[in-house]
């Protein structure tokens, strides 16, 4: 029975790397069809060094790319997509309709929150309409439990600018670290 799942943590917790080990679990090891896609580039990357070719998904509608596409859309067994906290509103219903009506597992992975502690859209729809929902744990400098990223600049904390902005450096902190309000001081590695 297919399902939609959604994988979530904060920044560098290896979310990539668990998609596309179970990407690869999938397609090489038991020769399912799996479909990778991402938010604005053709590769999913790892820190750890794997990588693979994948689609974009920013702007496309998934009920037209697989049900209009008569040759292959039948052929996917599998959908994973990197960067999830991107999909929109419609892409997570158009995702529960290829799980409900066409019998496609869907695995999502992306973040929870953003640097303020905000839902993104993805993930809310995510949480609220996925089947199962998995914590991938990782731990902040402290060895606490890293639910959070805050975003950085010149070492200082910052509280403002868009939701999306993918080009700033980032922490990944516990909750506890998160709700201090005065600027601490995060050394990047």
């Amino acid at each position: 029975m297919a399902k939609l799942t959604f994988h979530y943590a904060a920044m560098n917790a290896g979310k990539s790397a668990y998609l596309l080990l179970s990407a690869h679990n999938h397609k090489e090891e038991r020769g399912l069809n799996v479909d990778l896609w991402s938010y604005c580039t053709d590769i999913i990357k790892s820190r750890v060094g794997i990588s693979k070719w994948c689609e974009s998904f920013k702007g496309i509608n998934f009920i037209t790319r697989y049900i209009n596409d008569v040759d292959s859309w039948h052929l996917v067994k599998k959908i994973y997509i990197d960067e999830a906290q991107f999909l929109t509103k419609e892409q997570v219903l158009e995702l529960t309709e290829m799980v409900d009506n066409h019998n496609i597992d869907v695995g999502c992975y992306g973040l929870r929150t953003d640097f303020k502690g905000n839902l993104f859209d993805g993930s809310k729809y995510l949480l609220a309409w996925a089947d199962d929902l998995r914590h991938i744990e990782s731990v902040d400098e402290n060895g606490l439990n890293a639910l959070f990223q805050i975003r950085m600049n010149n070492n200082q904390r910052v509280w403002s600018g868009n939701q999306i902005d993918i080009g700033h450096h980032y922490n990944t902190v516990s909750r506890k670290s998160f709700k201090l309000r005065e600027a601490q001081e995060y050394v990047s590695d």
